[in-house]
């Protein structure tokens, strides 16, 4: 039974005992009244179950419904996403994970939104990055400003775009519920992500994404992050979920594509296999990305990429 204007908050967690109090709190403190709290964790070896269970103990009232959901064994990140979705009944649906912080309007915000869009069944809102930055040392908010105009184009040309990569991380995407009805969920063939393939599947069949201009979410980017520790730790299995995500989002819709699009997507996929090859750490990703050379698209950023690094070497950033 969906109930009407109730936001169903889904916090997915794995080994999150540092952060997870954090992320909870931030639900607890929404100006939004009408709550669902759904926790679906993923066959955590740590103490964020524990940790889970005692809070809500203390915090239940604040809430219309709470439920923890668990798993015995570790199934992969839409796998946890899923779970925690179909437990939901609140019309507006938000995933976030067990380490990022909703900021305290963000509901209030993200609900107006949906009542003045009625056909909008995905809201993209701006994200902050936080903690250890990394590569996104000089990013303020995501999506950048760049890629704004998107927004007011149609569902192909947004799937365009994202064939390219996915700028659009999860923590900024919330749901109606008829979203899921229309395109079913989170792909579980894949384990490490769930954002980018459903973006695609959606765009593909014709579901534009909406924007809201304002921050509602803290982007908590640290040392333990899938994306942002995947070379360091040779995480083979990430590379080749990127690669699949090519193979069963993007190649079978190329003639949504330009042929540069096309082109470029041909080399993403060769950096890819490259990288798997030699073995999925930072020395295979600097031999493998030679073939970027090729790459018209990546060209087109080229500029950009010399001022960061130039920037970085007289110790300027």
């Amino acid at each position: 039974m969906v109930v009407p204007n109730l936001f169903s908050v889904v916090v997915v967690t794995y080994n999150q005992e540092k952060f997870v109090i954090d992320t909870l709190q931030s639900v607890l403190n929404q100006t939004y009244p009408a709550i669902e709290l759904i926790v679906s964790d993923d066959a955590s070896k740590d103490r964020t179950l524990r940790l889970v269970e005692n809070w809500i103990q203390k915090h239940r009232d604040r809430f219309q419904r709470v439920e923890i959901l668990s798993s015995p064994t570790n199934q992969g990140v839409p796998a946890n996403y899923n779970r925690g979705v179909k437990a939901t009944r609140g019309e507006f649906i938000k995933c976030i994970g067990g380490d990022d912080i909703l900021l305290p309007d963000a509901l209030e915000k993200v609900s107006r939104f949906f009542t003045k869009e009625p056909n909008a069944l995905v809201c993209v809102s701006l994200i902050e990055p936080f903690g250890d930055l990394g590569p996104f040392r000089q990013v303020r908010t995501i999506p950048d400003k760049k890629w704004y105009f998107l927004f007011k184009n149609d569902a192909r040309i947004q799937f365009r775009a994202l064939s390219s990569h996915c700028f659009l991380p999860g923590p900024s995407l919330f749901f109606k519920r008829d979203i899921f009805n229309k395109h079913g969920f989170f792909d579980e063939r894949l384990r490490r992500f769930e954002d980018w393939p459903f973006l695609l599947k959606i765009t593909s069949e014709g579901t534009k994404l909406h924007l809201l201009p304002e921050i509602t979410v803290k982007w908590r980017i640290h040392s333990d992050s899938i994306s942002n520790s995947a070379l360091v730790k040779s995480d083979e299995a990430f590379f080749r979920d990127q690669l699949l995500v090519y193979k069963l989002y993007v190649s079978p819709r190329t003639g949504f594509l330009s042929f540069w699009e096309k082109y470029h997507v041909h080399i993403q996929m060769t950096y890819l296999e490259g990288l798997i090859r030699r073995g999925s750490n930072l020395r295979a990703h600097k031999e493998a990305r030679f073939i970027k050379l090729l790459d018209p698209l990546w060209w087109k950023d080229f500029p950009l990429y010399i001022h960061t690094k130039l920037f970085k070497v007289f110790r300027l950033v």
